[in-house]
């Protein structure tokens, strides 16, 4: 199994980047994927994009640079087992009574309440790249959501990845 790079939205929408991590992957023999609700986020602001430009979205357009640079969209399916392993993966790492709520609301930046606050794409994905032991995820993002995965050494920043992919870190490659 070949090591992948997962592109979280603050990565993704940049599409120079985008373009320097495919290439120095493919040389290193890694994968990069695309989590379906990253690919969702990026078609919305493309498609918001054109429209506030007059020009009509092309969806093939859009998909042919994935393809060009050989980005699969992960399928994604929350099916009952992984449900049931991610609550309680969840359920153990906050165990008190509103922890888990205020992780969410930390994650968006809010201050600590009692309010809820909703489990964003961000969650998921991070879940997701969890059960994928050969990953490591590409963010700028600091929240909470990614704790686990930066705890084991699975959170590169863009600039970290390109440094780690061109063997200047001195990780493997």
């Amino acid at each position: 199994m070949s090591r992948t790079l997962w592109l979280d939205s603050t990565v993704a929408g940049k599409l120079a980047t985008v373009k320097r991590l495919c290439e120095l992957a493919v040389q290193a023999g890694w994968g990069v994927r695309v989590h379906p609700q990253i690919h969702l986020e990026q078609a919305r602001s493309l498609a918001l994009s054109c429209a506030q430009s007059g020009i009509s979205f092309n969806s093939a357009t859009f998909n042919s640079f994935l393809a060009k640079y050989g980005i699969p969209v992960r399928e994604f399916c929350l099916d009952m087992p992984t449900a049931e392993a991610w609550g309680r993966r969840l359920a153990e790492r906050y165990p008190a009574p509103g922890a888990w709520n205020q992780a969410k609301r930390s994650a968006l930046g809010l201050a600590p309440a009692n309010a809820r606050a909703p489990m964003t794409t961000d969650w998921w994905v991070a879940l997701a790249a969890e059960d994928d032991p050969e990953s490591v995820l590409v963010t700028n993002d600091q929240g909470a959501e990614w704790a686990p995965l930066r705890g084991a050494d699975r959170v590169w920043s863009d600039a970290e990845a390109e440094g780690h992919l061109l063997g200047e870190t001195g990780a493997p490659v």
